[in-house]
């Protein structure tokens, strides 16, 4: 039979890992995290140590990782998940596992993988479009746009200021009540992503249509449609899947706007 590894030597294997680790317990305080953890959170262990993570990163806070966090608690099962972190502006895979006595995080830095992916997809929604769009005739009508992911807002805006629309942008929910605020006209459409840091989707939407009691909401995410429903999205919304094709989505925003009160 092989030695047992010390506590001393797992440390060692767990710091020359690439993948970040964070162990948390029941009460989601942090037990430890490992060189990678440091590396990706830009924080020291000693300063995540025995404290909430929440505290210690506030931005996790209504986002999906707290959800699948909580959800990896309560189902006692392993949960893999991608997570956009805003304050680093990076994409992770990760995993969290479930112990005996609370929680195994691991992450994976896919940033890159998504900056091609998101390049990639630019341009092939670039080569979709038609050139005559370019050269649309405005709509009148405005649409406003929110996600906290600036590529992909990048790309949406493109879409819909090609197919004639007046875009106006916000990259969370508390920025698009500011934004509507400050808007001197009515707005047509909210276009938002569902779920983001602070004010998710479906409040924010809760909170416009007392602002604006026409305006008509079309949601997107990429995630499924059983964690959205987890999130708070009612049935009756217009959604869509990201990724999507431009004709795909001009055709989902042409139908929220065709569609009688």
């Amino acid at each position: 039979m092989g030695k047992k590894i010390s506590g001393e030597s797992a440390v060692a294997v767990l710091d020359a890992t690439p993948l970040a680790v964070i162990v948390l317990d029941a009460d989601f305080n942090c037990k430890y995290a490992n060189s990678a953890a440091e590396q990706f959170t830009g924080v020291n262990a000693g300063e995540i140590t025995d404290r909430s993570i929440w505290e210690t990163f506030p931005a996790l806070q209504a986002s999906a990782f707290e959800s699948q966090i909580n959800r990896a608690f309560s189902e006692k099962k392993t949960i893999p998940f991608e997570f956009h972190y805003p304050p680093t502006a990076r994409w992770f895979d990760v995993q969290a596992t479930p112990l005996t006595d609370g929680l195994a995080v691991y992450l994976l830095d896919a940033t890159e993988r998504h900056r091609v992916l998101d390049s990639a997809q630019g341009h092939r929604i670039g080569e979709s479009i038609p050139k005559q769009a370019a050269s649309s005739e405005p709509t009148g009508k405005v649409v406003l746009l929110v996600d906290d992911d600036e590529s992909m807002r990048r790309v949406t805006r493109r879409i819909l200021a090609r197919s004639g629309f007046r875009v106006i942008e916000a990259e969370h929910g508390a920025d698009a009540l500011r934004v509507a605020a400050a808007h001197d006209g009515l707005i047509d459409l909210l276009v938002t992503d569902v779920l983001m840091p602070g004010i998710r989707g479906p409040e924010l939407v809760e909170e416009l249509t007392v602002q604006s009691p026409g305006i008509r909401v079309l949601y997107m995410s990429g995630y499924t449609d059983d964690d959205i429903s987890r999130w708070g999205l009612q049935p009756g919304f217009a959604f869509i899947h990201k990724p999507f094709t431009s004709e795909g989505f001009t055709e989902a925003v042409n139908s929220v706007l065709a569609e009688t009160r």
